[in-house]
């Protein structure tokens, strides 16, 4: 593949990007990206804006691999994709091992005491989620236990 654009919203992510890969590095916005003009484009980030932005630039017959799921709704051309047999691939990133090597991490404490996490019985999860959506839990992480 020698046409590679990677689009980024951040800056700072987009300067790093453009000093390591053999790729055009631009912004949402910019009027370098071709409406159907991409065989493959992959959202990694997931944002209203980056989907949007890929069924536009795909081409006709081509494929849309979804991975990120920074907003989790959002409107999407489902006529085109449709029309011009657009295929939709969601994916998610992490593999089993992944989260093995994690669970690893946490139990032996590879990355310091672990006093952030919140433990609570499932009975009460409900309520954990409910703190959670309307932003008055303070725990970064529950655990809900059996």
């Amino acid at each position: 593949c020698k046409d590679i654009v990677i689009v980024e919203t951040n800056e700072k992510r987009l300067k790093k990007c453009s000093k390591y890969l053999n790729a055009q590095s631009v912004k949402p916005d910019s009027k370098s990206i071709i409406d159907d003009h991409f065989d493959i484009v992959f959202d990694s980030v997931g944002m209203e804006v980056t989907r949007q932005q890929a069924i536009k630039a795909v081409k006709p017959g081509g494929a849309i691999i979804h991975i990120g799921l920074t907003h989790p709704t959002g409107s999407f051309d489902f006529r085109k994709a449709t029309l011009q047999e657009v295929t939709f691939i969601g994916t998610y990133c992490y593999t089993n091992k992944d989260f093995e090597q994690t669970i690893k991490i946490l139990a032996n404490k590879d990355i310091g005491p672990l006093d952030w996490i919140e433990f609570r019985d499932l009975k009460n999860g409900s309520d954990a989620f409910k703190q959670i959506h309307d932003g008055t839990c303070v725990a970064p992480k529950i655990i809900l236990l059996p």
